[in-house]
């Protein structure tokens, strides 16, 4: 069985999973996707039903498609995207570094990407 997935999810597991192509840099991954957000922006209806897609996608395991990594990336790009008057620049940013968080981090705690 193959699974299709739309552009933004498609670039997504290239840039973050081993295929049997090279995988995606992350500048030409983040170039990519901030025209495509861009592009869906243009549409408020596309680009709610879009991120919440995201969401939902990164909020499951979907029979194994998504790596941890790719659904973190899909997740926090949906929860960005989802704010009001965010940008491209910022969705993209939001995805590959993460958001600060909300709550501040408890005295002591050392906290890192995996």
């Amino acid at each position: 069985r193959r699974r299709l997935l739309g552009p933004i999810e498609y670039l997504t597991v290239w840039h973050c999973q081993q295929t049997q192509r090279p995988m995606l840099e992350e500048a030409l991954y983040a170039d990519a996707v901030r025209k495509l957000l861009a592009l869906f922006d243009l549409n408020p209806e596309l680009r709610e039903l879009y991120a919440g897609k995201l969401g939902s996608d990164a909020g499951g395991e979907l029979e194994g498609t998504y790596t941890r990594d790719t659904r973190d990336i899909l997740s926090r790009m949906a929860q960005r995207w989802r704010k009001p008057q965010s940008t491209p620049d910022e969705v993209v940013r939001a995805a590959l570094r993460g958001d600060a968080p909300d709550t501040p981090v408890p005295p002591g705690w050392i906290v890192h990407r995996l």
